[in-house]
């Protein structure tokens, strides 16, 4: 018997990351027994089909990014709805009662989220082991071969043996035309057609540069500038996350800051590697100000 597994994940979070995993698991189980909420049809009862699933599930991945914690914490604050928040809080309340297990996946670099930043109904999410994906080709296969290991010990079944990927050779399609009708799909939130352009383009090795050398000159210039553009705001969204977290525990926030600078070597404007000082162990308070 197939499990039922159930991904959630936040869209400015990590949307990447979580629709990367279902591509793979979908590999492995009936992709009719994983939920993402993408698979829910227009017109669907949208609350209804959630919670169902949800209780439905033998699994539920949650996907937590660099942001997660984040966001979370200001709907918290400002009391705003979160299906988010929804979804964890039903699946904790089974994993209690041993209905479903469920499994923290840290994406992008993540660690696991500050309890202080959590609110109360949510708290046993950070009390769970949970399994880091990274974003290396190579790693990624390993983690992801773990993760389906667990979901099948899980469900009392042995996961088969999966072997060592072999490289993908690069498919014959037209990389910078399909980049180029993916972008336009995105632009006009044409969402079913630009997952399946996606698809393609994961597929593609070393796509950035066969994407510059179909290029003249003038595209090369701008298709570096989009690129590098895109790289900073990344840069930026992550950075500002370490602000937050160096207001909180100095040990969480050490780990994510190494985290983050293994990602972007020398970058540290403010500088928040002030905070990530063990001297700040050794001293009592006020001396931290």
């Amino acid at each position: 018997m197939m499990p039922k597994i159930f991904i959630s994940y936040r869209r400015k979070d990590s949307l990447l990351h979580a629709g990367r995993i279902f591509d793979q698991l979908a590999l492995r189980f009936d992709p009719k027994d994983i939920f993402m909420d993408f698979t829910i049809p227009t017109g669907g009862d949208f609350p209804q089909i959630l919670q169902n699933a949800v209780t439905s599930c033998d699994v539920c991945l949650v996907i937590i990014g660099m942001n997660w914690e984040n966001i979370i914490y200001q709907r918290t604050i400002e009391n705003a709805d979160d299906w988010v928040r929804y979804e964890v809080k039903m699946a904790l309340q089974r994993h209690t009662d041993k209905k479903c297990v469920v499994m923290p996946i840290l994406v992008g670099g993540a660690t696991m989220p500050d309890i202080k930043l959590l609110p109360d109904d949510i708290h046993k999410l950070n009390d769970l082991h949970a399994l880091s994906v990274r974003d290396f080709q190579r790693d990624f296969h390993n983690d992801i071969a773990q993760l389906v290991a667990d979901i099948h010990a899980v469900v009392g079944k042995s996961a088969p043996a999966m072997p060592t990927p072999a490289p993908t050779p690069s498919p014959k399609i037209d990389a910078n035309a399909t980049f180029l009708l993916f972008e336009e799909a995105r632009s006009a939130k044409n969402w079913d057609e630009a997952r399946q352009l996606l698809a393609q383009l994961r597929s593609v090795d070393n796509l950035s540069v066969i994407i510059a050398s179909t290029l003249d000159d003038d595209e090369k210039e701008l298709w570096e500038a989009i690129n590098h553009e895109a790289f900073q705001k990344k840069r930026d969204e992550d950075y500002q996350f370490l602000r937050i977290r160096a207001k909180g525990d100095k040990k969480r926030f050490r780990t994510a800051f190494d985290a983050f600078s293994r990602t972007y070597p020398h970058y540290d404007p403010d500088p928040l590697g002030h905070f990530a000082s063990r001297a700040y162990d050794l001293l009592p308070q006020p001396f931290e100000w």
